[in-house]
């Protein structure tokens, strides 16, 4: 069969249709009248007849079909009877058939008021914005969510309102575009991260556009629903900034999940980027294995802090020599703050230049009291066992303190 388009398109503009109006006249989808109109598909013969009958037309003038008189759709023996049955009238039938009618009524009322109340629930029971609009881009039907956002407290003049009536131009233009693919093509869009038009880019929303399809698998409109997430997503901006501002520090924040608090047993759960630059491995080695911090301590300190990280008082902390990669001897301190729950919370730092602060410290306080025991006349064995200072150490400090 062949349609012909031209023919189609110059009898619709000669009789002043437009495609929305010839559309809404003749039941057929705006999208497949200009689909047919531009060549892009082609119409069933069903359909090509269906648009002739509506125009006024034969169908010869806009396809190659040959014209006939189109057979009715209702067959005559099918209602013959209930014809020749009218000749016959008897009151007391003609009663029971009246009852039985006005029973059939009242039964498809009640049932089309119940469909009607459980509709409404689901739409109303939604806690998401939902609407739906039909192949003429136009809103059928929308839930108070809807309207809510727009501040609308009814919902009166929703139907054959269109996206312009509700946001900006820039907004409906980018969401009609978006509706027209979705109808175009069948692909749905799915949970598409967006500000929500109408709220002048304040809020978030995860966007869904899911095409509508009739009996016979062609779209018939869309189902629209947007779900606010603006309180996630300023929750994730927040704990992005304070995750990058906990990345500039020296110190590392550590949290751990107690897997066995008897047996000391955890899994770690967050690591700042400290980490890497104090152990010299990559943070996420850690998240591997909880064990791998155990290996940095020195053999002369593992049993101690060990023993230490069993205690079960908070907050805690402790001081070793760790040997961290490439052999490299550091101290560290671990303060585990506090703990809630099953979660441990603590920092972990390089103290090395602390401790040698305070070993220099010492080491001259030593020195003084090793002078003062030399000047007494103490014996050096004594002395170097009591303090640590041996005679040649004496010597350097008061040439050192000479010198100041």
């Amino acid at each position: 069969m062949i349609f012909y388009r031209d023919k189609f398109k110059q009898i619709r503009k000669h009789n002043r249709w437009s495609l929305s109006a010839l559309a809404r006249k003749s039941n057929i989808s705006r999208m497949s009248l200009s689909m047919w109109e531009n060549g892009k598909l082609v119409p069933s013969e069903k359909k090509v007849r269906e648009l002739a009958r509506f125009l006024n037309i034969s169908v010869g003038e806009i396809s190659d079909i040959q014209n006939e008189q189109v057979s009715s759709v209702n067959n005559l023996s099918d209602i013959a009877e209930t014809w020749f049955s009218l000749a016959e009238f008897k009151e007391d039938v003609h009663n029971r058939l009246i009852d039985s009618l006005f029973n059939g009524i009242n039964g498809l009322d009640k049932r089309l008021r119940q469909s009607s109340i459980i509709i409404n629930a689901l739409i109303s029971s939604i806690h998401t914005i939902f609407y739906v609009k039909g192949t003429d881009q136009k809103y059928i039907v929308a839930n108070n969510h809807f309207f809510n956002n727009f501040s609308m407290g009814t919902k009166s003049g929703i139907l054959g309102k269109e996206d312009k009536d509700f946001f900006s131009l820039t907004e409906a233009q980018k969401n009609y575009e978006e509706d027209k693919n979705v109808m175009l093509t069948g692909k749905a869009v799915i949970d598409r991260e967006d500000f929500i038009p109408g709220t002048r880019k304040k809020e978030w929303g995860l966007i869904s556009k899911i095409p509508i399809l009739d009996l016979k698998g062609n779209i018939a409109g869309i189902v629209g629903t947007i779900v606010n997430i603006t309180e996630r997503k300023i929750a994730e901006s927040t704990r992005i900034a304070l995750d990058n501002a906990i990345n500039k520090l020296d110190e590392c924040i550590w949290v751990a999940k107690i897997l066995d608090f008897e047996k000391n047993k955890y899994k770690v759960v967050y690591l700042s980027d400290a980490i890497e630059k104090m152990s010299g491995v990559k943070k996420e080695e850690f998240f591997k294995n909880s064990e791998l911090w155990t290996e940095f301590i020195h053999p002369d300190f593992k049993e101690k802090i060990l023993k230490a990280r069993a205690s079960k008082v908070f907050p805690r902390y402790y001081e070793y020599k760790a040997v961290r990669q490439g052999n490299k001897e550091e101290y560290w301190r671990e303060d585990v703050t506090y703990k809630n729950g099953d979660m441990l919370f603590g920092i972990a730092k390089d103290v090395t230049s602390l401790v040698k602060l305070r070993e220099n410290a010492l080491k001259k306080n030593n020195i003084k009291i090793a002078r003062r025991l030399q000047d007494q006349g103490v014996d050096p064995n004594i002395i170097l066992k009591a303090t640590g200072v041996s005679v040649n150490e004496i010597q350097m400090g008061i040439l050192y303190s000479n010198l100041l």
